[in-house]
């Protein structure tokens, strides 16, 4: 692992056709202030299970949130009302506005967030709502698979790869796809990929990666059989870059080759 002499943004912006992989840690600061994942997990915890088992499981550390969502699913929360806590969420913060702004510019983009914070951040920045296209369901899919083409009808898609229960710029609701994901997301099928499971995303997910750089802002990258195995399997992009997020290096950046 070699040390570079640039900046993240002199690395990020000398890159010509950049897709973004959005986490839900790009949600987290302010005025956001989003709970991320390991939070989540420990409130769903804390809320369905007796106090007596409660610290060995939240002690258990590969425990997924999409499994544990499903299981709460399974037993209290059948339309997954919980998700919604994101959606209630009406506050883009800076991260939201730098990749409304990367989208304007043609770069394309692709988040697990339940969250529509991305799409708020564009219609703040002026953007047409019919110019906005949130691609969640499979219908969605079929039709809004090859990004380049929607960007010469001055379209801008953001491909909700975990769904979200409701399409805020057109107001469909959008909860039974979401459900079906994350059913696919907790069956635990370790080394198969959600795009086995769900085959229709594969064109869309290859033409996003394509001849690309993949930039992942916010994301763990721990779902060991979703995401990442259909990068690691793909192999299509140029190069990626990782940005970690870091509360105790006293705001310095660091770059490294690996």
């Amino acid at each position: 692992m070699n040390k570079l002499d640039i900046s993240i943004k002199d690395l990020i912006y000398n890159q010509k056709k950049l897709t973004f992989l959005v986490g839900a840690g790009s949600s987290v600061e302010n005025p956001s202030c989003l709970a991320a994942g390991d939070k989540m997990k420990e409130a769903i915890i804390r809320f369905a299970c007796e106090y007596a088992s409660l610290k060995d499981i939240l002690q258990l550390t590969n425990l997924r949130f999409e499994v544990l969502v499903e299981i709460f699913q399974n037993y209290f929360d059948e339309v997954l009302k919980i998700i919604d806590y994101y959606g209630n969420c009406d506050k883009p913060n800076l991260q939201h506005y730098f990749f409304a702004h990367m989208l304007k510019n043609g770069h394309y983009l692709m988040t697990t967030n339940f969250d529509c914070l991305i799409e708020l951040a564009l219609v703040n920045l002026g953007v047409p709502k019919e110019e906005i296209i949130p691609v969640i369901t499979q219908e969605d899919y079929k039709q809004f698979s090859v990004p380049q083409q929607m960007y010469e009808k001055s379209q801008i898609p953001i491909y909700k790869l975990h769904g979200t229960p409701i399409n805020i710029i057109s107001k469909e609701i959008t909860r039974n796809s979401l459900i079906a994901t994350i059913k696919s997301l907790g069956e635990n099928k370790r080394g198969i990929s959600i795009f086995q499971i769900e085959p229709f995303k594969l064109e869309a997910f290859k033409n996003l990666l394509l001849n690309r750089t993949l930039v992942v802002i916010g994301y763990s990258g721990l779902d060991d059989f979703d995401i990442i195995p259909s990068i690691k399997d793909l192999l299509i992009y140029d190069k990626i870059i990782w940005i970690k997020h870091k509360t105790d290096d006293n705001g310095k950046e660091s770059v490294y080759e690996i």
